[in-house]
């Protein structure tokens, strides 16, 4: 199956709930106090929020639930979309076809269209420029306008996302991570493991931070890709790593979410979930995990379980967003198992788990993937009867 095909089929089924498990879809645990602490950005510029990958933003730039559709932008076809970004009021999103766009986050309105073949990543957006991945390889774009800058042919990892930081676009290619220049495009350095890279990486003062598929999480020198530490876990790294000041968490598919000393590499703690880890966000005090069954949320500090819930429905892409005392990601309508034709995005507290709004799905429209939080709003993806759609969602 190519690429768009396997596109145009994504999402998975969830599993039973498991012994001593709510039959009604409600939290498990004691749950966490809050804490101010979050450390993303006001803007949403990567497929995980920011630089860090911390998939969280500050309670001024977040809405609080219920919300309702302020406007949709739609895109004819059905092969998908990634999560948007959000950068200086504009959205920015593709079809994962033929196209990326921007669009005016205040109005909806189109800004401009370019045409990339087979783009397959979230739009990632700083300092002006746009880079996405595709069928071609990487290419950077004019954030303003969508005129082409360069354009690379190194192949990406399939279903992936680029990272722009501290002057490079960091490309998961194969078994290797590559860092290209942001203004020209060359290649800068490659550090190869053997084994699929398959998630972008966290930088953070000048230190890049990934997962691979040989079980490692590396930790390199953002000027020349020497390897300062590697920390084994005991299954493939294939969620994004998020960095918070000295910590490094990190989720592997053996189920466990790891927090590493960012300095030396050793391990701080560990938490076991039930499955392996999609993807993570950071805020609160806490720290959030999907699984492809349910949302997990431990102690940042300790590692000690909050809450776990399996109102959290697995997506292709996306993950859960954290900010403003809410965890916002894609749920479904009870526990157990789960038609994915009637998921939606919907909002946990994110000190007990509760799941306290659900968006639709109304007519024949499921927004049900992202969500990106910007502005004071939420930006998710999703789509209808031969459409896709990007909605900004705001307080009612």
């Amino acid at each position: 199956m190519n690429r768009r095909a396997l596109l145009a089929a994504y999402g998975a089924a969830l599993s039973a709930g498991c012994s001593g498990w709510s039959p009604l879809g409600g939290p498990v645990g004691s749950g966490c106090d809050i804490a101010d602490e979050v450390p993303g950005d006001t803007e949403w510029g990567s497929a995980r929020g920011d630089t860090h990958n911390t998939a969280s933003t500050p309670a001024d730039r977040t809405p609080a639930p219920p919300l309702s559709t302020s406007w949709t932008f739609s895109i004819p076809g059905v092969t998908g979309m990634p999560t948007p970004t959000v950068v200086e009021d504009t959205v920015f999103t593709t079809d994962m076809d033929t196209t990326v766009f921007a669009i005016d986050a205040e109005s909806g309105d189109q800004r401009w269209q370019t045409a990339v073949d087979g783009p397959e990543s979230a739009v990632v957006v700083v300092d002006g420029t746009a880079v996405v991945t595709s069928d071609e390889g990487v290419v950077s774009l004019d954030a303003a306008d969508g005129s082409e800058r360069w354009r690379t042919e190194i192949p990406p990892t399939y279903n992936t996302s680029p990272l722009v930081a501290e002057g490079a676009v960091y490309v998961p290619s194969d078994l290797s991570l590559v860092a290209l220049d942001t203004d020209t495009g060359e290649e800068r350095w490659r550090y190869t493991t053997g084994l699929e890279t398959e998630a972008p990486p966290a930088v953070a003062d000048g230190t890049v931070f990934f997962g691979d598929g040989d079980a490692y999480v590396y930790a390199l020198d953002a000027v020349d890709g020497s390897e300062r530490w590697r920390f084994k876990t005991r299954g493939s790294v294939e969620c994004p790593p998020a960095i918070v000041g000295e910590t490094v968490y990190a989720g592997s598919n053996d189920g466990r979410v790891y927090a590493i000393d960012a300095a030396t590499g050793e391990r701080r703690w560990s938490h076991e979930t039930d499955g392996r880890i999609e993807a993570l966000a950071v805020g609160h005090g806490s720290v959030y995990a999907g699984t492809d069954q349910r949302l997990h949320a431990v102690r940042r500090s300790s590692g000690e379980r909050c809450w776990r819930s399996d109102r959290y429905v697995s997506q292709y892409t996306g993950g859960p967003a954290v900010g403003g005392g809410y965890v916002y990601a894609s749920t479904g309508r009870s526990g157990g198992d789960t038609d994915l034709r009637e998921t939606a995005v919907g909002a946990f507290d994110a000190a007990t788990g509760e799941l306290v709004w659900r968006f639709g799905p109304a007519e024949n429209r499921q927004v049900d993937l992202g969500p990106a939080i910007a502005n004071g709003a939420l930006f998710a993806a999703g789509g209808g009867a031969g459409n896709l759609e990007v909605a900004r969602l705001d307080p009612k």
